[in-house]
């Protein structure tokens, strides 16, 4: 797995059947293509939805076709050194979701270190 139909670099592919949790004895069930931005402190998950769909709206047609033969998510993990963590999505963020049409999964990593 390299370049997608999408024409992005991955940032990491993991093929079906690599061990992926040593702990949990858990293998990865299918092929995986990611694709990462990172958030920083300045900007918000809003920003980083919108980022995200802003470089798929040039391939929506690719990428709708992609979601007809593979399962396609988005998944935001947000991690914070505070035990108690809050977030808002602006309604531009939203419609952005919406039009991509695909499960969104939100991970909150927080060490509690308050």
């Amino acid at each position: 797995m390299s370049k997608s139909n999408l024409q992005l670099e991955p940032t990491n592919t993991v093929n079906k059947g690599t061990l992926i949790s040593k702990s949990l004895h858990k293998s990865a069930p299918y092929d995986l293509w990611t694709y990462e931005i990172e958030i920083i402190e300045s900007d918000t998950i809003s920003e980083a939805i919108v980022t995200i769909y802003e470089l798929l709206a040039s391939r929506l047609d690719k990428f709708e076709e992609l979601c007809l033969h593979h399962e396609v998510m988005l998944n935001l993990y947000l991690q914070s050194d505070y035990a108690q963590l809050g977030f808002e999505l602006s309604q531009k963020a939203i419609d952005c979701l919406k039009k991509l049409n695909i499960k969104v999964d939100f991970h909150i990593l927080s060490w509690g270190g308050v």
